[in-house]
């Protein structure tokens, strides 16, 4: 499954899936980012593949409006990646919480600021922007990220579904991730 991009929820066209990475791009994928929680490693893939479009939307000239619209992909979905990790972290009473809430809070404060600024023609969105933004992303997910996810995999929900022990051999159900909300 490692070429299956996560769903989003975006109204638009731009997908991670529909932007092939290649040695051009800004952010690659590699596997030292994985956070061992597949779902949260392919929204992250999402993630990298939409500042990829956005950078190469820069890089090529195409225009501030190719730009916004990519970036309000990115900023839709980082919000639905960060409501799903902070559902995770309070599903798991995770101690790091309100810490690490507080960077996707301020993460899309500066999205939503750039948007505005963006609209009212008082800003650019330029590859030392992206670059922030590549190493903010890198660093939260090598840092944040993955302390959260050595608490979730402690927690023994795994990979949000575990099977259901005792029901055996391939009739094993799993028990999804949403029913514990």
């Amino acid at each position: 499954m490692e070429n299956q991009v996560y769903p989003t929820p975006l109204k638009n066209k731009y997908r991670c899936g529909d932007f092939p990475l290649n040695s051009s791009d800004l952010f690659l994928w590699t596997d030292d980012l994985s956070v061992a929680t597949q779902s949260v490693d392919e929204q992250h893939r999402n993630l990298i593949g939409l500042i990829n479009q956005l950078h190469a939307a820069i890089r090529d000239h195409h225009g501030q409006d190719i730009a916004r619209e990519i970036l309000d992909a990115l900023t839709e979905s980082a919000q639905a990646h960060f409501m799903f990790e902070e559902g995770l972290m309070r599903l798991t009473f995770y101690a790091g919480y309100a810490a690490h809430k507080a960077q996707h809070e301020t993460m899309m404060e500066e999205m939503r600021a750039l948007q505005d600024a963006l609209d009212d023609k008082s800003a650019t969105i330029n590859v030392e922007l992206l670059h922030s933004h590549k190493n903010w992303w890198e660093q939260h997910i090598r840092v944040s990220d993955r302390s959260f996810s050595a608490h979730y995999e402690k927690s023994g929900l795994g990979e949000h579904a575990k099977t259901r022990k005792g029901a055996g051999g391939p009739a094993e159900k799993k028990l999804a991730w949403w029913k514990f909300w």
